[in-house]
């Protein structure tokens, strides 16, 4: 098993891949299906599926991410050539999918998008950030982090739109020293924010595109919190 960390949280990674399957007719009962992992990888983590495709990432001498376009088919590697030498896919909506990839000798994470190909990657890192991720995307655009000179080095929840063309800073402002967006669904982002030391730890947070539309979801009595993911008028973490 390998832990790999997405915005402070830890995921576990097995030998493959793997799809659960719902079959309605035998009253709420699951099937496991084992997603391929390519030749020459040591083994392969989904992290989002729309529908019938899914993405993730394989790992071995370097991560690729992956792209299942079904249950059975072998993945499509959406790693480049060359440029970065690990990326990761964390999520996806309709055709698009996205992540973040690690650049080739300057160790830097960037944001990346793609539509079903290696060679339709778009570095989608804005000006003023020396680091990005994408962790999830929705119908209108995607959700992560960064930080740069624009945002004092501090990490900063982002939005991007579905193009990756425009980004929109979430951080909540004073009181906040960094914020991460975890994940959407339509309107709404979800994710965390740290005070200073001697304010408070992580507080869940709930934005709807602006960063004047955050919602402090940490609940009384809870000392700390994350927001993991959204749907409708439901957050879950």
């Amino acid at each position: 098993m390998r832990q790999f960390s997405f915005g402070g949280l830890a995921r576990m990674a097995g030998a493959a891949g793997m799809l659960l399957v719902l079959d309605s007719a035998a009253g709420a009962q699951y099937t496991a299906v084992i997603l391929q992992t390519p030749a020459g990888m040591n083994g392969s983590l989904g992290n989002a599926v729309s529908g019938g495709p899914a993405v993730g990432y394989a790992y071995g001498a370097g991560d690729h991410a992956l792209l299942w376009t079904s249950s059975s088919a072998a993945p499509i590697d959406l790693s480049p050539a060359s440029g970065f030498g690990f990326t990761y896919a964390t999520g996806m909506s309709g055709g698009v999918q996205a992540g973040w990839g690690e650049v080739s000798g300057s160790g830097a994470n960037h944001a990346l998008l793609w539509n079903g190909s290696a060679a339709s990657m778009i570095d989608v890192n804005p000006t003023g950030f020396s680091a990005t991720r994408i962790l999830g995307a929705g119908s209108s655009g995607e959700a992560g982090y960064g930080s740069g000179t624009v945002t004092g080095s501090n990490y900063h929840a982002l939005l991007w739109n579905t193009s990756g063309s425009s980004v929109v800073d979430l951080h909540p402002g004073a009181g906040y020293n960094v914020s991460f967006s975890n994940g959407m669904d339509g309107s709404a982002q979800v994710g965390y924010g740290n005070g200073s030391a001697s304010s408070f730890s992580n507080h869940a947070l709930l934005w709807h595109g602006t960063s004047g539309s955050a919602v402090d979801l940490n609940p009384t009595g809870v000392t700390t919190s994350v927001a993991t993911g959204v749907s409708g008028s439901l957050e879950v973490g």
